[in-house]
């Protein structure tokens, strides 16, 4: 009973905290992750294991029923409530992608608290299941005083959680209903864009430039925490190895070696920038000043950018077979390192859109004469399915499917750039030695990582 009466009396003050105080994306990050951090570190100290906090795999899809149906009706009603009020805030845009990948770790952190860690204690204290949701939605709508807004809509949340909670325990599904109902209420009911507000925090002018120097380290290691969380909590689904917890460390380990790589190759030019970590993407960067200053770059230098995450998953698995043959890892082991590091450098190359590989394709193709382009994109074409058929069919990779997509991306990139006007092509970009070098360079990549698949699998 005192432990519940310490986290309210810490919910008050939070709540009578200055709003523009409270506004700060470092102040809430920073004081979420150290609660979080605290009472999760208390509550395994004392003997609880995962599943009994809530974080757990096993009841997934019973667990992710009642909550689809709850978001499910959530959705229809601000659709309509925006559809009579605001109609123009019925849209999506690339703020709201940011959102939906990033607000189910925050609102995560949230239920963990609330749910994971009230709704626990009061279970234990004996209590009946419509108190409990009472103090719960109380809980969770001192999280947002003073905001007129969010407070009556996190007090009916709340409550309906919290039932629902105490039925299907299964945070991971309530975090992710917290994070994409939190996104479609913020842009279409209050008509406000989170992520905004976030980067103007952060792009530091006069007293910002502190909130920068400080909230960029702490943005990123905290969100690096909440992924690592995130990882391990689903190792069952996404790792099918027998060392499913190694599997999801080495995973982890890959993702900040490779967006290491990006940041450091940026920070030669001088371009420090925020990195967010999310779960299976990576990193996400937020400045348009930053993506402005790399376009500005030669292109020769931006491609090396692109592919500097893979040359870290290099330098990895370079220390991880020196480490190997020391002893420290074993064979097995070793073999999860050289899958989980091939699998990521395969799609990561992959010649489309947003990736490393398209990026840099598309640089590539753009700089070749257009005469020259289709016995490039053939060349390569026949390189992908030869030397990857060939590790595909020794190996028994499995990997075909993705050797398609490969070929797919390559044909649809010289589609486009095909329609593009030519006044829109810059020449000059990289000479003849640059290109030769660059398309070298690619399939130098992917030869190396169609080599660790199939030592992999040896």
């Amino acid at each position: 009973m005192i432990e519940l009466i310490v986290v309210f009396v810490g919910l008050l003050v939070y709540a009578c905290l200055p709003s523009a105080l409270k506004e700060k994306i470092v102040v809430k990050v920073g004081i979420l992750v150290l609660v979080v951090g605290w009472f999760g570190y208390s509550q395994v100290a004392s003997g609880l294991s995962w599943p009994q906090l809530g974080i757990r795999t096993d009841d997934w899809f019973a667990g992710i029923r009642p909550v689809i149906l709850l978001m499910v009706v959530g959705v229809i009603i601000m659709l309509l409530f925006a559809a009579l009020r605001t109609p123009r805030t019925l849209k999506w845009n690339s703020h709201m992608t940011i959102s939906a990948l990033l607000y189910p770790l925050f609102g995560f952190a949230q239920q963990f608290l609330i749910l994971g860690y009230l709704n626990m204690k009061m279970t234990s204290l004996g209590w009946s299941p419509i108190p409990i949701a009472i103090v719960t939605a109380i809980a969770f709508m001192l999280l947002h005083v003073p905001n007129r807004w969010l407070m009556p809509a996190t007090v009916v949340l709340g409550f309906i959680f919290s039932l629902l909670y105490q039925h299907e325990p299964n945070l991971i599904a309530f975090g992710i209903a917290h994070g994409w109902l939190g996104l479609l209420y913020y842009f279409w009911v209050m008509d406000e864009d989170p992520i905004q507000k976030i980067v103007e925090q952060l792009r530091g002018r006069g007293k910002g430039a502190i909130a920068r120097k400080i909230g960029y380290p702490v943005l990123a290691i905290g969100s690096a925490v909440v992924t690592w969380f995130g990882i391990y909590a689903m190792r069952s689904y996404l790792l099918p190895f027998e060392n499913a917890s190694f599997a999801a460390a080495v995973l982890f380990v890959i993702l900040l070696v490779h967006e290491m790589g990006h940041w450091l190759a940026m920070a030669r030019h001088r371009m420090y920038c925020l990195m967010v970590f999310t779960p299976l993407i990576g990193g996400v960067i937020f400045s348009k000043k930053i993506e402005a200053q790399v376009e500005e770059l030669p292109w020769y230098e931006q491609m090396h950018i692109f592919l500097a995450g893979v040359y870290g998953q290099f330098v990895f698995v370079g220390i991880s077979c020196a480490l190997t043959l020391l002893q420290q890892f074993t064979v097995s082991e070793f073999q999860i390192i050289l899958l989980l590091n091939g699998w990521i450098i395969l799609i990561n190359l992959i010649p489309l859109g947003f990736l490393d590989g398209g990026r840099f394709i598309r640089k590539l193709l753009q700089s070749t004469p257009r005469v020259a382009r289709k016995e490039f994109v053939i060349r390569l074409g026949i390189f992908v399915f030869g030397f990857g058929g060939v590790v595909n069919f020794i190996f028994k990779t499995g990997f075909f499917f993705l050797l398609l997509v490969y070929f797919w991306s390559l044909m649809l990139t010289e589609f486009k750039l095909r329609k593009e006007r030519a006044s829109e092509y810059d020449w000059r970009a990289l000479d003849y030695q640059q290109r030769r070098k660059s398309y070298l360079l690619y399939i130098g990549c992917l030869t190396i990582a169609f080599v660790l698949f199939g030592f992999s699998k040896s």
